[in-house]
This record gives structure tokens, C-alpha cells and sequence, in this order.
């Protein structure tokens, strides 16, 4: 793993127990050698409480793939809390909560509200899995969330969004929330 180069793509996988033989752990490591193969720097916490102390302290992981089977109130409050930890450090970052889909039912709002995206990790493909991660994580970085602030500006030929308190904004188009801003990002 070559760890010089700081534009890597690295995920974190919160689950515990990813080196049984069951089938969950067999696909979660099919998922991680997949992520590997593309270029993606996959670090594994196999507890609640390593997470939370690699979210605070790397700034460099920019997904966070979150098991959670179901198991009991307090579990789910320890996930709850890591969830709220990490978006208050990192509000856009993408998160995935990886569950069967016999425990989905069973997860609480409060954690759902944190999530960006559900993933079945033993009704889908690992190739389709890490398409869906890695194409969140491009999203990601390409909406300036890992860029700097200035990145629009430099590109050549682009304009950047001016935030004024009266720019003209999308007020009468249906579908569209009011204040988006009418004109183009950069």
C-alpha cells in the first residue's frame, strides 16, 4: 500500500469479525479486495469505538461503510453515536449502512437520518457494491467537498457562484426548493 500519495481514495469498514467464514464476512471481503483493485485504501475497525477514534483523528477517509445486523437497542445506540460523531466532523462525507434486508426493518430512524445509502450486502454483487461506493466517493470529491475552497476559481474559462444576500434564485420552477441559486457552480 503506497501510502505518499495523498489524493488516495480511502474507506473505512466498520464491522466486526471481518475474518469469520460466514457469509456476510466472505462478502465483505469480497467487497474490500474489489475497493483494493480500485486504487481505493480500505481500512477495517472491527468495533464501534476504533471508528470513532479513526474518524477523529485521519482526515483523509472520505467514505464510511457501516455494518449493522440488527442485533439489540444497544447497538444500535453505539452506531447512532458513531453516525452523530462522524457528521458533525464531516457533514457530506458518503456514508452506507450495509445490513440483510431481513434486519432492515429493525433499524431506527435516528440512524437512517444519517446515512446516505443502504447497501444489501448479501443480495448484491461486490462489483456492483463498489461501483455504487466508488461512484459516491467521486460525487464526493468532485463537489468540492475534498478540494479547496478557491479550486472553481483556477479552473480556466469558469465563473465562480457568487453568495450574495440577493442573488437572483429558482422561485417559480415546480420540482425545484426555493433558494438554489440560478446560476452555474463554477
Amino acid at each position: 500500500m503506497e501510502m505518499n500519495n495523498p489524493f488516495r481514495i480511502k474507506a473505512l469498514v466498520v464491522y466486526d469479525g471481518i475474518d469469520e467464514e460466514n457469509a456476510t464476512a466472505r462478502a465483505l471481503r469480497a467487497l474490500k479486495r474489489d475497493l483494493e483493485e480500485s486504487d481505493v485504501v480500505v481500512e477495517v475497525s472491527q468495533c464501534i469505538c476504533d471508528a470513532e477514534l479513526i474518524v477523529t483523528s485521519d482526515p483523509t477517509v472520505q467514505c464510511a461503510l457501516v455494518y449493522l445486523d440488527g442485533a439489540g437497542d444497544e447497538k444500535h445506540r453505539r452506531i447512532q453515536h458513531f453516525l452523530e460523531l462522524l457528521r458533525s466532523r464531516n457533514h457530506d462525507m458518503p456514508v452506507f449502512l450495509m445490513s440483510n434486508r431481513t434486519k432492515a426493518s429493525e433499524i431506527p430512524a435516528a440512524i437512517l437520518d444519517k446515512v446516505n445509502d443502504f447497501i444489501w450486502i448479501l443480495e448484491d454483487t461486490s462489483d456492483f457494491i463498489s461501483g455504487r461506493i466508488l461512484a459516491a466517493i467521486q460525487r464526493y470529491r468532485l463537489l468540492g467537498r475534498v478540494w479547496p475552497f478557491s479550486f472553481p476559481a483556477i479552473l480556466p474559462g469558469r465563473r465562480c457562484l457568487r453568495r450574495l444576500p440577493n442573488f437572483p434564485t429558482f422561485t417559480n420552477i415546480p420540482g425545484i426548493r426555493r433558494g438554489i441559486p440560478a446560476a452555474p457552480l463554477f
